[in-house]
């Protein structure tokens, strides 16, 4: 895929909680390196400690908006929800869990 529309990422903070989601590109060159997620908990610690300590993974990448909406309902599951360390509210886009 040369181009992709977007990804499907994890953020880890150094305290061992995570975040998932997915990011449509803006920049394809650095795949927006400085993007680490939209969350309400995600945006409080960034502006709170900032980015450096951030380690974001892709784990995968969609060719449209409709494929990375089902990509990030699948990829963030009830278990990630009732895990203690997972800052994410809902599983995504699609499903609004």
């Amino acid at each position: 895929m040369n181009n992709p529309y977007g990804f499907i990422y994890v953020t880890q903070l150094p305290d061992g909680r995570y975040y998932k989601g997915q990011h449509k590109i803006i920049n394809h060159k650095t795949l927006d390196s400085n993007y680490f997620g939209s969350g309400v908990i995600i945006k409080d610690y960034i502006k709170a400690k900032g980015t450096d300590k951030l380690v974001r993974t892709i784990v995968a990448f969609a060719d449209d908006g409709d494929k990375l909406n089902l990509l990030e309902s699948a990829f963030i599951t009830d278990d990630d929800l009732n895990n203690p360390l997972c800052i994410n509210l809902d599983s995504g886009i699609v499903t609004g869990k």
